[in-house]
């Protein structure tokens, strides 16, 4: 129980951070190791900037809810296996909505 606080918090700020180094350093061109990377993402480079303003904006609003939301939840009931089942399935959730989501607007 002693490494729940530390996993708990740690990947709060760590999928923080991320969304926010996506939305405000993400790449311009197009490249096969960092950004959003789908094959309709990729197949032009109007498409490849819009996905990476999408995808930075959408993470960052969605993981910023998502932290406050389990921040509350921890403020409730505490820590425990089951919020960091939540804390996992939830960002995976995201992640897969932002991909279906800016897949279609690109």
């Amino acid at each position: 129980m002693e490494h729940l606080p530390i996993a708990f918090y740690g990947c709060l700020v760590l999928f923080f951070l991320i969304a926010l180094i996506l939305r405000f350093f993400y790449p311009k061109n197009i490249n096969h190791l960092v950004g959003f990377r789908t094959e309709k993402s990729m197949q032009n480079q109007e498409n490849w900037l819009k996905a990476q303003e999408l995808s930075g904006k959408y993470l960052l609003l969605s993981v910023s809810i998502f932290d406050v939301v389990l921040l509350g939840l921890v403020w409730l009931f505490g820590i425990s296996e089951t919020i960091l089942l939540v804390q996992v399935f939830g960002f995976v959730a995201i992640l897969v909505a932002i991909i279906i989501v800016i897949n279609k607007k690109i």
